[in-house]
């Protein structure tokens, strides 16, 4: 681990009495533990299921166990985004002196290298974006649940 010094600290002294810097609290990793060592934690009899007041308590205080609904991004801020880079100002920035020095040839391949770049991009990030959006629709299709209520 390192631990930067600074000035004001006494160069003696060492970095365990000084106070250790703590890593963050790593969150369990549910679906490594044994289905029983689960079903203690939460204090739940996987025979009964949890009472109605017990489930409306947990929806409270946890919230719903659902993914959350992302908006997704439109065509037009997919296309501009492709040419929001600083490698194609260059090449734009390029194209513009090929351009005034009368070398049109040289500016038109550049522009034209620019917008199949940018539709390629376009183009896969939507085409990218469409499967994302079925994920969660076609993994709902693949879990059974079922519900005891009291």
């Amino acid at each position: 681990m390192c631990v930067a010094r600074t000035l004001s600290e006494p160069p003696g002294q060492p970095a365990a009495s000084r106070g250790a810097v703590r890593a963050a609290p790593v969150p369990p990793q549910w679906q490594a533990l044994e289905a029983a060592v689960v079903v203690a934690k939460f204090g739940v009899d996987p025979a009964l299921g949890l009472t109605t007041s017990a489930v409306q308590e947990r929806l409270d205080r946890y919230g719903a166990n659902a993914l959350q609904k992302i908006r997704p991004r439109s065509a037009w801020r997919i296309l501009v985004d492709q040419f929001a880079s600083i490698v194609v100002a260059l090449l734009g920035a390029a194209a513009a002196v090929a351009w005034i020095t009368n070398d049109v040839l040289e500016a038109v391949a550049i522009l034209v290298v620019l917008v199949i770049n940018g539709l390629v991009g376009f183009l896969t990030e939507w085409q990218a974006g469409s499967v994302a959006g079925c994920a969660p629709q076609t993994n709902a299709d693949n879990y059974a649940s079922s519900a005891r209520r009291d």
